[in-house]
């Protein structure tokens, strides 16, 4: 059972500070989650605001439906369909500010069931949405070696013995099915005999796994390339990311070595904040930030966290 609860999400007087929020305006939460950070916003949101909230979890947005405001909004439905929502409610470009939270909720951890942590002996699903594709289990039981490592390669950044435990895996489960989290564990652990100093042995196939079962870096990248479309002048949008590869996307996506920027008039000195051009309009890096020390203490989640911050601009030509 999830619970409405605004005391475990990342960040969140940072969040309030970088939103800019203004009276009428119109927010979306991307990351609905257990709904910390709609909370806090819906407390500075004016009485004709708006805040829109999206979640793939029908659990979260079960969540949402508790929450009793003329001023919020709710859809069962990944932050990738936004910008087709806002064309349908005609309020594409005119949104003022996104909050998108790229970690995975406590409440998915400890209490969806759904096999997120190695903590608790679960069916290996590991789907955001589990109402559709399929889960972990079946696809590790129709993949083949090779797939199955490329998955740990590309989204766990395994590589020592991946192949290996992608061969034991395939043959295991030729006469059997790998269907929970602890069946799953002891395989890996039958490589990993020494413990890393960090993290645990499994956390990266976790990780890996579920990245690929959610189409997780695809989702991000999808939004990015929508972004511009989606926010009004001067909108924000603020995204926090957990792993290198999330950050990389972030990274790389708003990086000028990227883009043309032959159409960028020469007054403008500092060309590196200029990217996804389009129509004259572009994505402006405000600030990445960190969480300090004091709430990495309290929520030891954060300590991977990194917030970054875009705010969309318009070139103005002499």
């Amino acid at each position: 059972m999830y619970t409405l609860n605004s005391h475990n999400s990342i960040m969140k007087n940072e969040v309030i500070k970088y939103l800019n929020i203004i009276n009428n305006g119109i927010y979306i939460d991307g990351t609905f989650g257990s709904g910390g950070h709609s909370l806090i916003i819906l407390e500075k949101l004016s009485t004709n605001s708006k805040l829109f909230v999206f979640d793939k979890d029908i659990n979260s947005i079960n969540i949402a439906k508790l929450i009793k405001d003329s001023r919020f909004f709710y859809k069962h439905s990944s932050f990738t369909e936004i910008k087709n929502f806002l064309n349908k409610k005609k309020l594409l470009g005119k949104v003022n500010g996104i909050i998108i939270d790229l970690g995975i909720s406590k409440d998915q951890i400890f209490n969806s069931k759904r096999g997120f942590t190695f903590l608790k002996n679960e069916i290996l699903d590991m789907r955001m949405d589990n109402t559709i594709g399929i889960p972990a289990f079946l696809w590790l039981k129709k993949a083949s070696i090779k797939d199955i490592n490329k998955v740990f390669n590309k989204f766990g950044e395994e590589y020592k013995y991946s192949k290996q435990i992608s061969e034991y895996i395939y043959n295991y489960n030729k006469h059997n099915t790998i269907k929970y989290t602890f069946e799953l564990i002891k395989i890996i652990n039958l490589f990993h005999k020494k413990k890393y100093k960090r993290i645990n042995n499994v956390t990266k196939y976790f990780q890996a796994i579920r990245i690929f079962i959610n189409n997780e870096l695809y989702n991000i990248k999808k939004l990015l390339s929508d972004i511009v479309d989606i926010l009004d002048i001067n909108g924000r949008l603020i995204i926090i990311s957990f792993n290198s590869l999330e950050t990389k996307i972030i990274k790389n996506f708003f990086n000028i070595k990227n883009y043309n920027i032959n159409n960028i008039p020469l007054h403008y000195k500092d060309k590196r904040n200029f990217i996804n051009i389009k129509n004259n309009l572009y994505m402006k890096k405000i600030i990445k930030l960190k969480p300090n020390k004091e709430e990495i203490i309290k929520n030891k989640s954060s300590r991977s966290a990194i917030m970054t911050i875009f705010e969309k601009k318009m070139i103005l030509l002499k």
